[in-house]
Order: C-alpha cells, then sequence, then structure tokens
C-alpha cells in the first residue's frame, strides 16, 4: 500500500510530463513555473496553480495529484507558478508577480506550452487561495473561473492581527530566533531545508504575536489595505 502513492505519481509524471519555464526576472533573481501537459500538439486549457504557504514559504513543486488527475482527465495543462516571498517582499509585489505569471500564460506561453489563452481557470490553496480571489480584481482579462481552496478574503482579519490562542500553546517563539536565517535577497522559495524551518519558524512568531499582516504587507492593520 505504502508504494501506491508513488506508482500514481509516477503514472501521472509519464501523462503529464512537465516542463520548466522562467516567466519574469527581477534584478538577479528568475521567477519560475511548470507546465504539465500531455504530449500532443494541441492548444490546451489551462489551470493555473497558486501555492499556499501564508505568502512566506512553500513552492510550484507542491501540485495537488488530484488536480493533475482531474487535469489529465478533462484534458487541461496545469501551470503551477512560484512568486516571490514576503518577509523580502510584500504583498503588492507579490500580486504583481501573479498578474505577469497570467500575463506569461496568455502571451508567451500560449505559443511555448500550446495554451489556450482564451481559457484560463485559477487555483489556489490557503494563501494561494486570496491570490486566485485577487485576480479577479487585478487580472485583466480575468480568468474564465476562479477556484479558492480555503483562501481568506482579506488580509487583516482578528485572526491574523491579534496573537492566536492556537499557535501559543506552543512554546514562543523569540524575535531574534524568529529572524535568524531570513536572509535580505527576495527569493521565490526557500532555497533549503534551513530557509523553509525559518520561515516557519517566522510564520510561528508572527502569528503568535499578530504580527502576519504587518510582515506581509508592510502596512500596520487597518491602514491603507483596501488595495489588498
Amino acid at each position: 500500500m505504502i508504494l501506491i502513492p508513488a506508482i500514481l505519481a509516477g503514472l501521472l509524471a509519464q501523462e503529464m510530463p512537465k516542463k520548466s519555464h522562467v516567466y519574469k526576472e527581477v534584478g538577479e533573481l528568475k521567477i519560475g513555473l511548470d507546465v504539465y501537459r500531455p504530449e500532443t500538439e494541441d492548444r490546451l486549457p489551462v489551470l493555473v496553480w497558486i501555492h499556499g504557504g501564508a505568502l512566506l514559504m512553500g513552492s510550484r513543486g507542491g501540485v495537488p495529484g488530484h488536480l493533475l488527475a482531474l487535469c489529465r482527465k478533462e484534458g487541461f495543462a496545469l501551470v503551477s507558478i512560484d512568486y516571490r516571498l514576503a518577509p523580502q517582499v510584500k504583498l503588492p509585489a507579490i500580486i504583481e508577480d501573479v498578474k505577469d505569471a497570467l500575463a506569461w500564460v496568455r502571451g508567451k506561453g500560449a505559443e511555448a506550452a500550446r495554451l489556450d489563452p482564451k481559457q484560463v481557470v485559477v487555483a489556489g490553496g490557503s494563501a494561494g487561495g486570496y491570490l486566485t480571489l485577487m485576480c479577479g480584481v487585478a487580472v485583466d482579462p480575468k480568468p474564465t473561473a476562479l477556484v479558492a481552496f480555503w483562501g481568506y478574503g482579506d488580509v487583516d482579519g482578528d485572526w491574523y492581527v491579534k496573537p492566536s490562542e492556537f499557535y501559543r500553546t506552543r512554546p514562543l517563539v523569540a524575535r531574534e530566533d524568529a529572524l535568524r536565517g531570513i536572509g535580505e535577497n527576495a527569493v521565490a522559495a526557500p532555497s533549503d531545508k534551513a530557509d523553509a524551518e525559518a520561515r516557519s519558524r517566522l510564520y510561528l512568531y508572527f502569528r503568535q504575536n499578530g504580527l502576519w499582516t504587518k510582515g506581509v504587507t508592510g502596512c500596520d492593520p487597518g491602514k491603507a489595505l483596501d488595495s489588498f
């Protein structure tokens, strides 16, 4: 039984091979996406997947297997995108990355990966769900459909701007420990295991102290957040 998920993943990889592309460069940072599609010359409709991770963590590699299976069944290509992560950049820059990724799908990607620019569905989970909803506001032309899995509708609700009792049941993270390992340069995915662990620790510190909103937007809660 343990081998079944691996076998299914292998079958999906054979039927939906992956090709990586750079859709944007910011200075020396290359921001990429992966296109999963069957080996066909047909121009396919697209599902764009936006990963979660509280805008601090995660990468385009975390594509749900059931979505790949659904795309294979329905004849869709799946495009999984990276975007720059907070806290090195703030939410406006992240939204710009998502907009640029969608522009690539409808422009260069339509030719390079044989995608149908008129049939673009966007989906995402958690923070990716929030960014999915933002595509209905910030992206033009609008996607054909938006599917947000447990995405939140704002970034300054009480559950994020106040200390979380749930996270405060865990050992409290000191500020100096939270910032340890967080560099100054922007990244579009955790660079290694240590970076991923540092980002998880920072998220815990943010939630324990009600600082997540300010950490990812650069704004105090309730101030200048209407555009987010």
